[in-house]
Parts: C-alpha cells; sequence; structure tokens
C-alpha cells in the first residue's frame, strides 16, 4: 500500500517533466559553457605568458636544446620542430617591421595552441620558428602533429589593419632519441638537414629526419651498411686530379676527390657513396679523416718542389651537411694548425651557398685564411646566381663542362657565361671548367677562352704528387 502511495506521490505531470528536462539542459549547457571558458581563458594565459616571459630567441633556444642533451636520460623524451616561413622576406617588406612581427606571433600563438602544453615556441630567425616538444613521440606520432600544425599555420591571419597574410612553409623535425648518443649540435644538423630536403620538396611540405630515408635500394643500404668497417679500416682514400693551365701548358692546381677502396667491391666513385655519409652523419669524421690526408699530402709536395715554382693550390670539397656546421671552419684551422700547413694553400669547395649557415661559415672560413670555390653549380634554372654571387666573393668558380656545352645551342647559357666571363675579368675570380672528357669538350671549353681546366680528357686519376 505504501508503495502504491509513493508511486503516486512521484507522478508528474507532463508539463512539469517537459520543464524539468528544458532546466536541466540549460543548466547542464551553462556549466559547460562556463567550464570551456574558463579552461580557454587559462589557456590564453598559458600562451599570453609564453609569448611575454623571456621572449626566448636563437641563442636561448640553442642553449636549452644544449642543456637537455647535457642532462639527457634514458627516461629523457622530447622532439623539435623548425618552421620555415619561405615567404618570409616578402612578407616582412610587404607588411612592414611592426606587423609582420605581429604575424609572427600569430603563427606562434597558433603552435602554443595544437603542441602539448609544456612545450616551448620562439621566434628562431626573421623567417624561422622554432618548438621543443615536451612530449613522448615516436615518428609517427610526431608526423601526425606536423602534418596538423602545418594545417593551422597555413590558415591566413588577420592583421590589425584587417590585412590578411599567408605563409608558405616548410616544416622539419626530429625526435630525441638517448640510445643514439648524438650531440645537441649533430641533432640539430640532423633537423637542418631535413628542412633543406622539405623546402626542396616544395611549400606547405614537412619532413621526419630519419638517416634511412634515403637508402631503399640495394646498393645505397650496403654503402650505408658498410661505412663504420670502412671508417675503422681506413678504406677511404685521397685521390688527386690536375687543373691545368691550357696557356702554359703546365699544372695550376689540384682537385682532390674521395674514393672508397671497398673490399668487395673494389675502387667506388664519391658520387655514389658520399650521399650514404651525409645520411649517416659519418660524412664530419670522414671529411677530417680526408682533410688530414690533405695537408700531408701538401706539407711533402711542399718538401719536394722546393724553389722550382711549381704550384701550391688544393681544392678541398665540402658537402652542404659539412658547411651546416658552426665548428666545421674551425676544425679544418686546427688541422692545419696541427701539420703547419698554410690555410691559404687550400680552396674549399661548396656546391651551394644560399643557406644562411653555409653563407656564415664560407665568410668564417675565408677569415680564417683558407680560399673558398663554387664547385659544379648548374646555372640553367638560376638567373638570379650572378646577382648573388656579389654577396659571397669565392677565389674559383668551377663549371661543369655539361654547362658549358649548352652554350653551343643555347643562347641564355651563352649569355651567363658571357657575364660570368667579364666577371671574373672584374673581380679577379678564376674560373675553372670541370670534367671534360673529349676532344670536341676540349676544343669547344678552349674556344670559349676558359684558360683553367680538369678531367680525364688532361689527366687519369693519381693518388701521388710526384
Amino acid at each position: 500500500m505504501f508503495n502504491l502511495f509513493l508511486a503516486d506521490t512521484l507522478e508528474l505531470k507532463p508539463g512539469v517533466a517537459a520543464l524539468l528536462a528544458v532546466l536541466f539542459v540549460l543548466i547542464a549547457g551553462a556549466l559547460i559553457f562556463f567550464l570551456y571558458r574558463g579552461v580557454r581563458r587559462e589557456r590564453n594565459r598559458y600562451i599570453a605568458d609564453k609569448l611575454k616571459v623571456g621572449v626566448m630567441n636563437k641563442s636561448s633556444f640553442d642553449a636549452m636544446i644544449e642543456r637537455r642533451f647535457k642532462i639527457a636520460k634514458r627516461s629523457t623524451h622530447f622532439s623539435v620542430l623548425y618552421v620555415k616561413i619561405l615567404n618570409g622576406t616578402s612578407l616582412a617588406k610587404s607588411l612592414g617591421d611592426r606587423q609582420y612581427d605581429a604575424f609572427l606571433d600569430a603563427l606562434q600563438a597558433r603552435l602554443y595552441e595544437v603542441l602539448p602544453k609544456n612545450s616551448k615556441v620562439c621566434v628562431y630567425t626573421e623567417d624561422r620558428l622554432a618548438a621543443c616538444i615536451e612530449a613522448d613521440l615516436d615518428k609517427k606520432s610526431l608526423s601526425d602533429l606536423c602534418g596538423f600544425c602545418l594545417m593551422e599555420c597555413r590558415k591566413p591571419v588577420t592583421l590589425v589593419t584587417r590585412v590578411k597574410a599567408t605563409a608558405e612553409l616548410s616544416f622539419a623535425a626530429a625526435v630525441f632519441e638517448y640510445a643514439q648518443k648524438l650531440t645537441a649540435e649533430r641533432f640539430m644538423e640532423n633537423i637542418e638537414q631535413a628542412l633543406f630536403s622539405s623546402e626542396r620538396s616544395g611549400a606547405n611540405r614537412f619532413v621526419i629526419y630519419t638517416p634511412e630515408i634515403d637508402y631503399e635500394d640495394d646498393e645505397a643500404s650496403q654503402y650505408y651498411r658498410g661505412i663504420q668497417a670502412a671508417i675503422e679500416g681506413n678504406d677511404f682514400l685521397l685521390y688527386y686530379r690536375p687543373i691545368f693551365d691550357v696557356e702554359t701548358n703546365a699544372v695550376y692546381a689540384y682537385d682532390d676527390d674521395i674514393v672508397w677502396n671497398h673490399p668487395e667491391l673494389g675502387l667506388i666513385n664519391s658520387e655514389k657513396f658520399i650521399p650514404a655519409l651525409v645520411q649517416s652523419g659519418e660524412i664530419h669524421r670522414v671529411g677530417l679523416h680526408i682533410f688530414t690526408q690533405l695537408c700531408v699530402a701538401v706539407q711533402k709536395y711542399k718538401q719536394r718542389h722546393a724553389g722550382d715554382g711549381a704550384p701550391v693550390r688544393f681544392a678541398f670539397g665540402a658537402t652542404t651537411r659539412q658547411m651546416m656546421s658552426s665548428s666545421f671552419p674551425e676544425d679544418l684551422f686546427r688541422v692545419t694548425k696541427k701539420f703547419h700547413t698554410d690555410p691559404s694553400d687550400i680552396y674549399v669547395g661548396v656546391t651551394e651557398f644560399d643557406h644562411p649557415a653555409v653563407n656564415e661559415n664560407i665568410k668564417k672560413l675565408k677569415n680564417l685564411g683558407f680560399k673558398v670555390m663554387l664547385d659544379g653549380v648548374e646555372m640553367s634554372d638560376n638567373a638570379g646566381l650572378l646577382g648573388e654571387l656579389q654577396n659571397v666573393r669565392f677565389d674559383w668558380i668551377k663549371l661543369p663542362v655539361s654547362y658549358v656545352m649548352q652554350a653551343k645551342n643555347n643562347f641564355f647559357t651563352q649569355g651567363v657565361i658571357d657575364m660570368l666571363k667579364k666577371y671574373s675579368e672584374e673581380t679577379g675570380v678564376y674560373l675553372i671548367v670541370g670534367g671534360v672528357e673529349s676532344d670536341e669538350e676540349a676544343a669547344y671549353v678552349k674556344e670559349l677562352g676558359f684558360r683553367y681546366v680538369s678531367g680525364n680528357y688532361y689527366a687519369e686519376d693519381t693518388q701521388t704528387l710526384d
């Protein structure tokens, strides 16, 4: 009887039940709204504090990463992300400094929105942001995160003046792995290499660094696996090829080339295994080993030819990866000091100079007394190169004969070569044509008036300088 009475008392009229349901929904909605607003306010405060506190720059960011490496343990997990604004220079010119700074702040805030909460973001240079991601991410997770960051940063930024600005971006990132035992500098070089690859692949792409990325075919894998054994066995040898002065028919200088004396495959040319050295990071160790061989050879050559007027000029080819290392010029200089070699006897060859780190190292090399050579640049798709040469004074410019031969049928190439020759006359920069192999090439190079040449047509590779 009591239960029936209770049921009767709890029964509500339909109108009252509907009203209570509406009230419940409104109260729940209000609670969710205020909770969301509180979380949002806290998140915005966090982002604002991050943007204000310390205003981290390149040096402080690098110092932070250096500290992370010094105190790293097996439980340490973090990743580093670079964001290059490909159209940064043009945006800065069109927006002005104040508006461009606001644009960078907006991108920085977007990264803070997307990245894990303990991440740190800074304006690294005027066209680059950097982030340290404090989270345990594998390469797949980092790749997904980069894709999401790229999508967010690609959205137009509306500035105070109601101008909308859109960034063209390249992303690159790497995961810290304690087991790799990398230095902070080598780790950052890996990301630079990934950023370089990302830029080359086109706008709005990202690359996650992995040393195996370029080793999918059997031959390259074989080279990659054999690098450590080759280093331990001193199997990387330095060969020399003379650069001739066709006017005097005498040797003007010597060019170098690394050859791998492989125990199974025999002598392997450098173009086949240098990519494996670069991607493995061992190009630094092998490069210094080869440079040491060169300094020893220079001293022996000078002793043998003392007083006979023989040239003392030797070219040493450096990869972009080496030239991106901030310590590279000083490393070479220390070797020259150890073996009492004059840095001015050595021409360091670079294949490109549009990367800021490479450009900075060119200046360092020249300040330390080295000569610098631009080696093997194809200019068929770079009409602006002549203008860029005004900003970087090379001592030699080495052109591949394949490019020079295009002048036979290409008026544009012929025009560029004519301008290069005029540039050479005005600045004293020597032009060298390399890779000459045939009578036809030799005759045409001579017809164009080039004085300095090298290649198998003039001399085969030799291991001695006698």
